[in-house]
């Protein structure tokens, strides 16, 4: 649905499409025929418009009218929002271990740059002590 556009959104917001799905799992259709994956994804589905498309209100209505029948249950539809959450929270989780690995390299590489260049700074300063030693004795 996100990669279509409005008429198709309004031609899935029309009851004649809505309908079908909830004969799917209305005990009174085919709820009772389909698989329990089958039905908890078109839940999903209807829940997951209801939140994205907002102007559509005839999905609205039928996931009110699913509701009223008992087919939805409250905890549904919490889950699908904890469900929602945790992606959110793994997302941020990733990109603050993606930080936290840059800084770790980007201090490893200065401490590399360091260590590495440790003998050499340290015969520069000698001979600057050196030179400043010789300079300040002949004055």
């Amino acid at each position: 649905m996100k990669r279509c556009g409005p008429l198709f959104h309004a031609e899935v917001g029309k009851f004649r499409f809505l309908n079908e799905m909830i004969k799917l799992v209305s005990p009174k259709y085919l709820g009772n025929r389909t698989t329990a994956s089958v039905r908890q994804k078109v839940l999903q589905l209807l829940y997951a418009w209801i939140k994205e498309y907002p102007r559509e209100s005839k999905i609205k209505e039928a996931y009110e009218m699913l509701k009223k029948q008992g087919v939805i249950e409250v905890t549904f539809a919490k889950c699908y929002i904890n469900i929602y959450y945790l992606y959110i929270y793994l997302y941020l989780l990733y990109i603050y271990v993606i930080y936290i690995y840059s800084l770790t390299i980007m201090f490893t590489d200065i401490f590399l740059f360091f260590y590495n260049n440790m003998a050499i700074l340290k015969t520069q300063s000698i001979q600057l002590i050196v030179y400043f030693a010789v300079l300040h004795s002949s004055i």
